[in-house]
């Protein structure tokens, strides 16, 4: 399973759209985000993970994660 699919997974969602629509800032999907290793998925997931929730492009992993934790 992928990063995005794990988050839906997660986070409730019947469908991996559905991440889209959540409230902003949401304290959950936070919490769920913080406590991935980054170990746990690769660079690229990690990155088009924060491009396709965030709308924005990072340079390493660690900062994907830290834009998906203020989404």
């Amino acid at each position: 399973m992928d990063l995005l699919e794990t988050l839906a997974k997660r986070m409730g969602c019947e469908y991996l759209g559905e991440l889209r629509l959540l409230s902003r800032p949401n304290t959950k999907l936070r919490h769920i985000v913080a406590n991935m290793p980054l170990t746990a998925f690769s660079d690229k997931e990690w990155l088009g993970a924060a491009d396709y929730l965030c709308g924005v492009k990072c340079q390493c992993a660690k900062d994907a994660r830290e834009a998906m934790m203020f989404f």
